[in-house]
Parts: C-alpha cells; structure tokens; sequence
C-alpha cells in the first residue's frame, strides 16, 4: 500500500511496516525527506507551546547503559536512538535526549526521546509497539498540535547508510 510522505514522493509500506506507522503522524519515505521536513520547520519558525494541551515536567531518568555511541560520546536505550541523534547533529540540529516527562488528561506519562531545541519537536524512535505505547502517542501528538513525530524502524537501515555517508 502507498501512502503520501512529507516530500511527496509517497512510499510503498509492506504490511508489517504500516503496523509500525501512525496516521496521526508525518510520514518519512528516507532520510533526504525528513531533513526536509526539519529545515521546513526550522524556515516556519517550529511548533509553539503555547498552542498545546499537555503538561510538560523535566524527565528524572537514569541515564541509559544499553548502546555507547562513539560519534556523540554517550549512552543511548538503542542503536537507532543513535543514529537518529547523529543525524540531527550532522545536520546542525541540536537536541536534549529524554528530558521531558509530558501528560495529558488520558496519558499520565511520556516521555519522548528527543526534543528538538528551535523546532519544539518531540522526535520518537520506534521500533515495536508495546502495550498501550501507541495510543499514547496518538494521544500527545493530537495535544500538541503535531510537534510529536514517530520515526518507525523501517527507516533505520537508510539513516545508518545516510549518517555513515556523511
């Protein structure tokens, strides 16, 4: 099945792949189209807080042991995770990893991978959905007028290729 991506081009998705995919959130066909995607954002000045309905708190987590990444010098829950925060630094994107705990009147509590500083942009790299994970992210991206984005896992492999290419 087709569906329609942020730069147009559309993307063919298997149906394992449209299982890892919201509707509520922009869809990326490669890394080419979500650095499109950033520097329009950036061009429109990024999302605003003040138009959102959530709760945001500093997020008190223990730092993460699971995946050392050499190119940014820190720990990470996953390889993914890395390459994501690779890709916003080869980009000039600069970012804060799990620092906010946000909250809704559904969802108690989430907390993003990254937030984007100058976009207010939540970024969330996924992989499998577990337990209700999904519609909680549904639920904080219809609060915060978008500026939650998913980046499934059937984006990983091209953005290693990218970021290791750059």
């Amino acid at each position: 099945m087709k569906y329609d991506c942020f730069c147009g081009k559309g993307i063919e998705l298997s149906k394992r792949e449209r299982t890892l995919c919201l509707n509520e959130s922009v869809i990326f066909c490669s890394p080419e189209c979500l650095l499109f995607y950033l520097k329009t954002l950036q061009k429109e000045g990024g999302f605003n807080f003040e138009e959102w309905n959530v709760k945001i708190k500093k997020a008190h987590l223990t730092a993460p042991t699971e995946y050392w990444d050499f190119y940014t010098g820190r720990f990470f829950r996953s390889k993914y995770e890395a390459v994501v925060s690779k890709f916003l630094l080869q980009n000039g994107f600069k970012y804060v990893y799990e620092p906010y705990v946000l909250s809704t009147n559904k969802v108690k509590m989430y907390i993003p991978d990254f937030f984007v500083l100058g976009l207010n942009l939540f970024i969330e790299v996924k992989g499998l959905w577990k337990g209700g994970s999904k519609k909680k992210v549904k639920e904080i991206i219809k609060n915060t007028n978008g500026a939650l984005i998913v980046l499934p896992s059937y984006l990983q492999k091209q953005l290693e290729k990218f970021v290791n290419q750059n």
